[in-house]
C-alpha cells in the first residue's frame, strides 16, 4: 500500500475503535447547564440527598412541596446510597427548563427529572423525581441512539472519502506508469574489419 494511505487508514481504524468502544456508554453523556440553573439544582439535588427537606424545599413551588414528607423520604433513601448524578439532558422552551440527571450504580440507573420554571419572575422547580431502574431513562436512551447513527453515520463517510482518495492515487499512479514510453534499445550495426591481405 503506498505510503501517502497509510495515515488515513490509521486514522479511520482509530476512530472506528473509539466509536464502537464509545456505544452504549450513556453514563458519559453530559450536559452542561447554565450557571444559574445549576445554582439552583445542585443545592436542591444536595439538600435530597442529606434528607434535608426544609433546605430542599427553598427551590420548589410551594404547590408541589411534599407536606406528609412520605415521598421525599423515599426518594432522599434512593439518592444517598447512588454516586453523584451527572447532567445528561438539558431542553429549554418557552414552558421552563427540563433536565435529566443520571448516574449508573453497578446494574442499577438512578435517575432525576428536575423542571424549573418562573413564578413571579423566579425560577422555581415545579417538578422532580428520583428514580432507580434497571435501565436507562427512555429519553436518554432515545438521544443516545440517535447519536449512536450519527457516528456510525460520519464514520462511513470517512470511509467513502477514504475509498475514493485511494481511488484517485490508484488512478494516477498507472496512469502516469501507460503514458512514460519506454527507453528504446540502442542498435548497432556491426563493424566490418577489413585486413589487409583482403584488399
Amino acid at each position: 500500500m503506498p505510503r501517502i494511505l497509510l495515515m488515513p487508514v490509521m486514522v479511520v481504524m482509530l476512530l472506528s475503535a473509539f466509536l464502537v468502544s464509545g456505544c452504549d456508554r450513556h453514563a458519559d453523556v453530559r450536559a452542561t447547564l447554565p450557571t444559574a440553573t445549576a445554582a439552583i439544582t445542585k443545592p436542591f439535588l444536595d439538600a435530597v440527598r442529606r434528607g434535608d427537606q426544609k433546605a430542599a424545599e427553598k427551590y420548589v413551588a410551594p404547590e408541589f412541596i411534599d407536606d406528609t414528607g412520605v415521598q421525599f423520604a423515599k426518594m432522599s433513601a434512593i439518592l444517598k446510597d447512588a454516586p453523584p448524578l451527572v447532567s445528561a439532558i438539558y431542553q429549554r422552551d418557552t414552558q421552563g427548563q427540563f433536565i435529566i440527571f443520571v448516574a449508573k450504580d453497578q446494574d442499577k440507573w438512578v435517575s432525576s427529572q428536575v423542571q424549573l420554571g418562573s413564578i413571579n419572575g423566579k425560577q422555581v422547580i415545579q417538578y422532580w423525581d428520583i428514580k432507580s431502574e434497571d435501565k436507562p431513562p427512555a429519553l436518554l436512551a432515545h438521544v443516545q441512539t440517535m447519536k449512536d447513527v450519527v457516528n456510525y453515520g460520519l464514520l462511513g463517510v470517512g470511509f467513502a472519502v477514504l475509498a475514493t482518495i485511494a481511488l484517485v492515487i490508484w488512478a494516477i499512479r498507472n496512469r502516469t506508469r501507460r503514458v512514460l514510453p519506454s527507453s528504446p534499445t540502442e542498435m548497432r550495426a556491426p563493424a566490418a574489419t577489413v585486413r589487409d591481405n583482403e584488399k
